[in-house]
């Protein structure tokens, strides 16, 4: 567990300190995928939410809402993970 919180350090600083900077989005995608490694299942989906409301328009998008709909079907949210492939479907 150690290495998942350094991770997420290095991951947070890179998308906080340099929000502008050219892997911001690709920090905040790793930070989720970080999370559903480790089974934080709402971390990952509330990690994936905040990527596409920094940047819609980040390469991570699709990805972003394929996973997050994964990780709603994990914690039985069915609709919820209905919602986000539908609105994922409307970006690509």
């Amino acid at each position: 567990m150690q290495g998942y919180q350094e991770a997420i350090e290095v991951f947070e600083l890179a998308a906080n300190k340099y929000p502008t900077g050219e892997y911001a989005d690709d920090a905040l995608f790793a930070m989720g995928q970080n999370h559903e490694i480790n089974k934080f299942y709402t971390k990952a989906i509330e990690q994936y939410t905040d990527l596409e409301k920094r940047y819609p328009y980040s390469n991570c998008i699709v990805a972003s809402g394929i996973r997050k709909a994964n990780n709603k079907l994990i914690l039985r949210d069915f609709s919820g993970a209905l919602l986000s492939l539908e609105r994922t479907e409307n970006i690509s």
